[in-house]
């Protein structure tokens, strides 16, 4: 069930219900709080209020979710993303070359390459 959890909660991302999403990752992490996914889903909604606060905790739980599964591609694309917004380009470029790294195929592989160039070396 917290598979069905989670998925909801990433759908409701999708269609922008922020607050709806954050709740359903809270019941996963509440029921197992080494949910790696259910952070992914935290972090993701905090990204998506785009203001500081929101970015501050956006990596706070990208970096938890990749602490507790390393393979969590969306993690580390959304830790690239929300330390870029920030301006920590440095810290951004290896979590969106871990990225590429686990999803070479990815659909948006040119967007995070542009990132990537962004970041400079």
């Amino acid at each position: 069930t917290l598979r069905a959890v989670l998925a909801n909660g990433r759908l409701d991302l999708a269609a922008g219900r922020l607050d709806a999403a954050r709740r359903d990752a809270e019941r996963a992490l509440a029921v197992d709080p080494r949910r790696a996914p259910a952070h992914a889903v935290l972090g993701e909604a905090a990204r998506q209020r785009d203001d500081a606060g929101g970015l501050e905790e956006a990596v706070g739980h990208y970096r938890r979710a990749v602490a507790l599964d390393p393979r969590l591609a969306p993690a580390w694309r959304g830790l690239g993303l929300a330390l870029f917004k920030k301006g920590d380009r440095k810290g951004a470029r290896p979590a969106f070359a871990r990225y590429l790294e686990l999803e070479p195929a990815a659909a948006d592989r040119g967007h995070v390459r542009d990132y990537l160039a962004r970041c400079g070396n």
